[in-house]
């Protein structure tokens, strides 16, 4: 086929009419050429083909030294050759290729010493150029390059992206993305430049890019713009890039289509669309078995719904994001949920629960059995609450991990596995998440009510060492303030550092509460409720507990262990490790929760407060 190609190629190119006449007698002399030996060896048969290819490629390639001989100042012409070459230098489906990039390396050191100062000639040199010294070559003519197109200058940006990308250069890679993406819609490295801004917390900054961007000119760019718009930037950015698309050319990926329309909350519309596919013949994987149940539960269709997560199930087998699915619908519609071919996931969820109850165990015998041989050897232990034991530190971790683990799963499923998979929670996820969030906490402090019963008023409020736990919150906060005002003044909140999954939750729930009740909930929720249920069941059941059988310095340790282990913040981890310890030593030295609440409470505070102020900037 190849072959027949360069033929085609020649022929177009004007040669003489002699070739077509020995072309005529071409068969009877192959077939006296070629023996019936070299027939019954196809490797030998295949030689034939080969160098009649290359024979075909040398006589075009003769041609064009000709051709650029006769017009030496033709840089396209020049250009054309090279780009004729590289085809056959890299492919491995040919003998000769050795011989071809012999001929692509002479032909880029020619054009190359030929045409210096010629921007395309430039652009396809720096192709095959790599890290340290592409990145040296592009910057050398960068200052020439301010006269060429703007297409060419996004093409020289790009090159320069890829290479600080090829050094782990990335906040320089990402910055040069997005000079090429903004100079040209086109750019190789379009979706690079907005990921960037994304995440160095400038994802208005992006929408603004992409809205003021011309489409580009391949369909394929367009559908991976609509795709990254719709799993990185708002439902709304994404919805208006889709009407852009449908308006000039329209888009092929119906699947994407509907998801843009579902994730911005136009269930009608994503049905509609989704009607157009033939579900049962069309492939299905994960993402398109869980926009069918996401848009089966905006429109309200519960058993569309159960039908969904019926085929994901029979076809994939119990998965998280299945049991995020199956959870949904437990929470739409409970009867849908407990037909024969789902009840697999019902008893893995109840299997789940009983896991999270009896995990405590592997902390609580081992505590025990210390606190036995401690008793028999009579050491001391100072417990900080008096009726506080082993097994309110068990039914404090327990209700931590079932009300954790297992709530989420039936009211925010969605919002927990877009924040896993690096895309970002719609306004609706983001508003569910923060509800669950408030049950989460109703629940715990419901569970673990009778023992909070059995705290007094002074194992609350502390009965000692009030001064010194004063000086430790007021260091920890006039620190905390210090170090955020040093990353807002050296504009550390611009690094090319993506934010983990704790912080995006963090984000989320913030984002939620401010949508159903301003800042103030936000405050409230993130700042106040969620760190006094949390020094409740760390430092009063858990630290409490565990002093009862094991000595304040092993108790404080696990306590603090689990309450970093718990954030699911390996970055952050050593920080929280250090809070818990402190805050369990503040629990000691007062003898009462408050100091170790009002820590908590203000490095929330301090938290919440510079989230909702980039928020609002961004």
């Amino acid at each position: 086929m190849r072959g027949i190609l360069v033929m085609g190629i020649a022929l177009a190119m004007g040669w003489s009419s002699a070739p077509c006449i020995a072309q005529t007698s071409a068969p009877a002399q192959s077939r006296a050429s070629i023996s019936i030996e070299d027939l019954r060896d196809p490797g030998r048969a295949a030689e034939w083909v080969s160098d009649a290819q290359q024979s075909s490629y040398k006589r075009v390639l003769a041609a064009y030294a000709g051709e650029t001989s006769a017009h030496p100042a033709d840089a396209t012409l020049a250009l054309a050759q090279c780009r004729f070459i590289r085809p056959y230098a890299f492919s491995e489906e040919i003998a000769w290729s050795d011989d071809a990039l012999a001929d692509l390396d002479a032909c880029r050191e020619a054009i190359g010493a030929r045409f210096k100062q010629d921007a395309e000639v430039i652009l396809y040199v720096f192709e095959s150029v790599w890290g340290e010294e592409a990145i040296k070559a592009i910057r050398a003519v960068q200052p020439a390059s301010e006269q060429w197109t703007k297409a060419q200058q996004s093409r020289l940006h790009a090159q320069l992206s890829n290479a600080y990308s090829t050094t782990k250069q990335k906040t320089l890679a990402g910055q040069e993305a997005v000079i090429s993406a903004r100079l040209d819609a086109n750019s190789s490295v379009f979706n690079d430049g907005l990921r960037y801004l994304c995440d160095t917390q400038r994802r208005k900054e992006a929408e603004t890019l992409l809205a003021s961007s011309p489409l580009p000119d391949e369909s394929w760019r367009l559908s991976a713009r609509l795709h990254f718009a719709s799993d990185n930037l708002s439902p709304a950015a994404a919805l208006a890039e889709l009407e852009r698309a449908k308006g000039r050319k329209g888009i092929s990926d119906t699947w994407l289509a509907a998801h843009v329309y579902e994730r911005a909350g136009k269930y009608a519309e994503a049905a509609e669309t989704l009607a157009r596919i033939d579900t049962k013949s069309d492939y299905q994987g994960p993402d398109q078995y869980k926009l069918r149940a996401d848009i089966a539960a905006g429109i309200g269709d519960h058993l569309a719904e159960a039908t969904a997560v019926k085929e994901w199930l029979a076809k994939s087998g119990i998965t998280a994001p299945v049991l995020f699915a199956y959870g949904s619908l437990l929470a739409h519609a409970p009867s849908q949920g407990f037909s024969l071919p789902l009840l697999p996931l019902a008893l893995t969820l109840l299997l789940t629960a009983l896991m999270l109850v009896v995990a405590p165990a592997f902390l609580a015998f081992p505590a025990h059995y210390r606190g036995t041989v401690r008793m028999r050897r009579h050491l001391p232990l100072d417990p900080p609450f008096a009726r506080i034991g082993l097994r309110h530190m068990w039914l404090g971790l327990a209700t931590l991990l079932l009300t954790s683990g297992l709530v989420p799963v039936l009211g925010a499923g969605n919002a927990v596995q877009a924040i896993g998979a690096g895309h970002v929670p719609t306004s609706t996820e983001a508003s569910s998440f923060a509800m669950v969030e408030l049950m989460t906490l109703a629940l715990g402090a419901l569970l673990v009510l009778p023992v909070i019963l059995k705290l007094s008023f002074r194992e609350w409020i502390g009965s000692r060492q009030f001064k010194f736990a004063a000086v430790v919150i007021v260091a920890f906060m006039v620190i905390k303030l210090l170090a955020y005002g040093l990353l807002a003044h050296s504009g550390a909140g611009h690094q090319a550092i993506k934010p983990n999954q704790h912080d995006q939750l963090v984000s989320t729930m913030a984002a939620g509460a401010v949508s159903m009740g301003g800042a103030s909930l936000a405050l409230i929720l993130v700042a106040v409720l969620a760190p006094i249920y949390e020094e409740l069941i760390f430092r009063g059941l858990i630290l409490g507990g565990l002093a009862r059988h094991l000595s304040f310095g092993w108790s404080n340790a696990w306590q603090a262990l689990i309450f970093a282990t718990i954030h699911f913040d390996l970055r952050n981890f050593v920080f929280y490790l250090a809070f818990g310890l402190v805050a369990g030593w503040l629990v000691r030295r007062t003898r009462g929760l408050a100091a170790s609440m009002l820590l908590h409470v203000i490095n929330n505070g301090i938290a919440t407060l510079a989230l909702l102020s980039a928020s609002s900037a961004g």
